[in-house]
């Protein structure tokens, strides 16, 4: 019986070691992009924004964009979005999807601003909100410059991309819970968008 109950012992020992309870399924989160709120935009009702390039809108892709200004306006808690000429009624969400190219946008904190990736334009209230998403490499080509001067030595504009790539991974929620992930002023990181000329920090970041 004693040795019975030692085989049986053994057998539960060593069972702990081979079952390992499963751990809990979370949702994957997709680190290669981040969704950028342009708080920099401040309150806004009515938004230009030039096409220079080639975007769809995800919402109606059979919207026909052309290289030309765009207005997006908040009517009734709808967005509509008009060329001048003719006019689309949307819910309470627009994004322009791009293909290649940039969207230029007159931004009421950093003047005229080139941004690359897609850009939803949301109702929030009374108000329109943008969310920019972009990939994390691009999102760095604006920040970089903008926390550290585009001239200054090229190992401190690599330790810079690091420390605001490090930033930014840790502030990538699960998609499904926040239509955002951190702002584009200091109360997160200074973004402004992709300027080809701040050629200094892009090498950086790449490198």
């Amino acid at each position: 019986m004693r040795r019975l109950l030692s085989v049986l012992v053994s057998f539960l020992v060593a069972l702990n070691f081979v079952w390992v309870k499963p751990a809990p399924a979370y949702a994957a989160i997709d680190y290669s992009t981040i969704r950028v709120k342009l708080r920099s935009m401040g309150t806004k009702t009515s938004i230009p924004v030039t096409v220079q390039g080639s975007y769809t809108i995800k919402e109606n892709p059979s919207v026909q964009l052309e290289q030309r200004t765009y207005t997006v306006r908040l009517e009734n808690g709808k967005l509509i979005l008009t060329d001048g000429s003719k006019s689309w009624s949307f819910g309470t969400k627009i994004t322009f999807q791009r293909n290649y190219g940039t969207l230029k946008i007159n931004n009421t904190s950093y003047k005229s601003v080139n941004y690359l990736g897609d850009m939803e334009f949301r109702v929030d209230g009374s108000s329109i909100i943008l969310i920019n998403h972009v990939h994390l490499e691009l999102y760095l080509y604006g920040v970089v410059p903008n926390e550290m001067p585009d001239s200054w030595h090229m190992e401190a504009l690599k330790a810079q991309a690091i420390a605001a790539r490090t930033y930014a991974v840790d502030k990538i929620h699960v998609r499904t819970k926040y239509t955002y992930d951190l702002v584009d002023t200091q109360s997160s990181q200074v973004y402004i968008g992709y300027n080809k000329s701040r050629s200094r920090s892009i090498q950086a970041v790449d490198a």
